[in-house]
């Protein structure tokens, strides 16, 4: 099998993202005592999830490949 060269990194961070929007959606069952979804576990749930992710040591412990020159300068 051949190795394909890809201009950006594939990246498992990506899985990642899908696993902390879905807990952060599932905290959407919680319901407050009027019915409506309790907004804040799912606030508070994203926002250390997205903080997490978007941080350089994890970006760079999950990537599959080297960044590009752009993904670097970003980063």
């Amino acid at each position: 099998m051949e190795k394909q060269i890809y201009t950006y990194p594939r990246q498992f961070i990506v899985g990642i993202w899908l696993v902390i929007v879905g807990i952060a959606m599932m905290t959407l069952v919680v319901k407050m005592p009027n019915g409506t979804p309790n907004a804040t576990y799912f606030e508070i749930i994203y926002a250390l999830g997205m903080f997490w992710q978007l941080n350089s040591r994890t970006r760079k412990r999950f990537s599959v490949g080297p960044g590009t020159t752009k993904q670097k300068t970003l980063g």
